[in-house]
């Protein structure tokens, strides 16, 4: 192992990573922003509706709501 990779370990100046659950956070919170286009196209409808029941106030409860007229707009045609 070179020096330098024992040094920045010992010194603690090794790049810190981020986990894969701490990135999962950002995107959700920048999913929920205000203002954002919140894409829920990949849901089920019988998740989409779980989710308009539980959150029904929240962007994420009215872009489900949304796409769920959109389908039945869709499929109605």
């Amino acid at each position: 192992m070179p020096l330098t990779i024992i040094w920045r370990r010992l010194t603690g100046r090794s790049r810190r990573r981020v986990s894969f659950y701490e990135s999962q956070q950002v995107m959700r919170e920048a999913a929920l922003k205000p203002g954002r286009v919140v894409d829920m196209s990949h849901f089920t409808a019988q998740e989409l509706e779980r989710i308009v029941l539980n959150e029904r106030m929240s962007p994420r409860g009215k872009a489900a709501l949304e796409e769920l007229e959109a389908r039945v707009a869709r499929n109605s045609h």
